[in-house]
């Protein structure tokens, strides 16, 4: 088994299993990892061997921005979705994100931990404020239909490494370590997506650099 089919079998779903529920979420590509960001990942697990990719980084759809928490959405709430999405993103213009450091974060129960590029603690980078922006454009969109909010102090990052069960100790260690290392991770921020478990995902903004926003 793959890194991506451990982690999946590791996950730990935020809401209850009921049949019908597919888990959701929104999301913009990031793009592939450069060599200089490789290197690095690589000082990561030398130091921390039972960390692993969350997908293959080289392909330009192995790493992504979540713009959302995962949420459960029945079929028959899907086209409310997506036109809700249209609707809250159809005059967002494409923007740059520079995620300019390496950040280690837990998820909601601490049964897993990330290694992710993100932004430097406390930042207000011009990067972050637009990526927020995007957040809250979603949460406009998903809040509405009773779907969670994404979280109150938002830290967008692309997470590239994950471990199941580490200890306290372990993150604390993994966090030193990070501020010993630098990244500079860019990602063009032109489309977002939103992934319904076992469907393709579904494009609900795009942008072409430069073009105004189309008059819907």
């Amino acid at each position: 088994r793959d890194a991506v089919a451990r982690m999946r079998a590791a996950r730990k779903r935020t809401f209850e299993h009921v049949e019908g529920n597919y888990a959701t979420h929104v999301r913009a590509r990031a793009g592939a990892a450069t060599r200089a960001t490789e290197k690095t990942l690589d000082a990561f697990v030398e130091a921390f061997g039972e960390l692993e990719k969350v997908s293959d980084l080289k392909r330009e759809d192995g790493a992504h921005v979540s713009l959302s928490r995962t949420f459960a959405c029945v079929k028959g709430d899907w086209e409310r979705l997506f036109g809700n999405l249209r609707r809250e993103l159809r005059d967002m213009e494409a923007f740059e994100v520079v995620f300019d450091a390496m950040r280690v974060f837990t998820n909601d129960d601490g049964s897993r931990a990330f290694v992710a590029a993100g932004f430097r603690e406390g930042s207000t980078s011009a990067s972050k404020v637009a990526l927020v922006r995007a957040i809250e454009r979603v949460d406009k969109a998903i809040v509405p239909l009773g779907f969670p909010k994404y979280y109150d102090d938002p830290d967008p990052h692309v997470s590239l490494l994950w471990v199941a069960g580490a200890s306290e100790e372990r993150v604390e260690a993994m966090r030193r370590f990070a501020e010993s290392t630098t990244v500079e991770w860019r990602v063009d921020v032109n489309r977002v997506l939103c992934d319904v478990s076992g469907q393709t995902p579904k494009t609900v903004w795009g942008r072409v650099p430069g073009l105004p926003a189309p008059d819907l």
